[in-house]
């Protein structure tokens, strides 16, 4: 029973959050050959979707996403293959994603030991953002690879095209980025203790971001069949990454 109200829980979530709908029947794909006589300087294993964000201190940087999803091995070697599924601020894959496996926590969700700014569930520490040895991406490809911030993924998600298909039948979104390239995000579902769920009809994706509502929740976004939009994913459950870098 507590698995059945997790999932419709974080189903109606998805959707009464979506800011806009994929594959809707007004939108039309864009052509990837639009921009094909620029000349592409991203790094290996990486997509410019022409997407440019816009630090703090009003500086800008050009963000690339990865073509595929992270596994244990790096990068996935098709952009339709799930890739393996991490608990928030964790660098390494389970057997079981539960509250009792959970690093940084002691068994509950008032027990948080790190990325916490609410007294009332564990030690406050005041962290909001994953530190770089926290993240699985940066851990397992170095360089200036990370998972995106959750301000990143809201770009993608207003600036972007997301269009519900498959891709050699694996169901998912491909987006488009303002200069037309693409990505896919395939529907790879999420770990709960040691049994995969959802794989084929939901995706789910991290970003390094704690949502401060509910800090034992982090900041991410949710596609299925009915659209996509900013989810606050259990911290300890195990979801997709798909990794980007400058």
């Amino acid at each position: 029973m507590k698995r059945v109200i997790y999932a419709l829980a974080t189903c109606a979530l998805i959707f009464a959050s979506a800011a806009c709908t994929c594959g809707n029947r007004n939108t039309k794909i864009p052509d990837e050959n639009h921009d094909a006589d620029v000349i592409d300087e991203c790094p290996d294993g990486a997509v410019d979707l022409g997407i440019v964000m816009t630090r703090e201190d009003g500086t800008t940087y050009r963000l690339y996403w990865a073509k595929s999803n992270l596994s244990e091995e790096g990068l996935c070697p098709n952009p339709e293959d799930y890739g393996d599924y991490y608990g928030w601020g964790e660098t390494e894959t389970k057997k079981e994603y539960s509250l009792g496996t959970y690093k940084w926590c002691k068994g509950s969700i008032n027990t948080l030991t790190k990325y916490n700014t609410d007294s009332s569930l564990g030690i406050v520490d005041n962290g909001t953002e994953l530190q770089v040895s926290d993240d699985i991406a940066h851990v397992k490809l170095g360089g200036k690879w990370r998972m995106p911030t959750f301000e990143e993924w809201t770009v993608l998600r207003e600036q972007g095209v997301w269009i519900r298909t498959s891709q050699n039948g694996v169901f998912g979104c491909k987006v488009y980025g303002p200069n037309h390239k693409s990505i896919f995000l395939p529907a790879a579902g999420d770990m709960y203790n040691a049994d995969l769920y959802n794989a084929g009809s939901y995706g789910f994706y991290r970003s390094s971001t704690l949502y401060l509502d509910a800090t034992y929740f982090a900041w991410g976004i949710g596609l299925g069949s009915d659209g996509f939009g900013s989810n606050s994913l259990d911290r300890w459950l195990g979801f997709s990454v798909r990794p980007v870098t400058e």
